[in-house]
């Protein structure tokens, strides 16, 4: 019974996101809404409402959370060992520092991830569409190579962040 409320919440996160996207599009000017391409439209959506329930569910709940119990748990480590208590607070300290240092590279990271997965979805439905044109041009080996390309560069640095997620 304990993941029910976080199911829930992290799937009403990621439905939220996906619901401002639509309410977005329904506001965007005729004429950009023609030019967008579906598929990456869609990809885009995808990507950000996956993004945002990340954030708000893995870090802000997480932060609230340690918000939440950390003092409590300060104050009882005050009353046991004031020495103890220095040395935690100085350790919290460091790791705020480095928390920084880390969400900036994360921060990069992500923003390289977006743009590449959208270059990718592009791609991906491009080939897919236009599949006869590439061939008779004879530049589907060059656009699969590409797709390659792109999909071990998003595999790396969704590792990255993975990576900096759990440091």
């Amino acid at each position: 019974a304990q993941g029910c409320p976080q199911r829930m919440f992290k799937t009403g996160t990621y439905l939220s996101v996906k619901r401002l996207a639509m309410r977005k599009l329904a506001r965007i000017d005729y004429r950009s809404y023609v030019e967008l391409d579906t598929g990456t439209t869609l990809q885009v959506v995808e990507n950000g409402a996956n993004s945002g329930s990340s954030i708000l569910y893995d870090f802000w709940l997480f932060v609230v959370i340690t918000g939440l119990t950390l003092p409590v748990q300060l104050y009882l480590i005050q009353m046991y060992d004031f020495v103890l208590f220095l040395t935690v607070i100085g350790g919290y300290g460091a790791l705020f520092a480095v928390a920084q240092l880390l969400m900036r590279v994360s921060k990069a990271t992500m923003e390289r991830v977006v743009s590449r997965k959208e270059e990718l979805s592009k791609r991906l439905a491009r080939g897919f569409m236009e599949m006869v044109s590439f061939r008779i041009q004879r530049q589907f080996a060059a656009e699969i190579g590409r797709v390659d390309s792109l999909s071990k560069d998003v595999a790396m640095s969704e590792g990255r962040i993975g990576l900096v997620n759990e440091l």
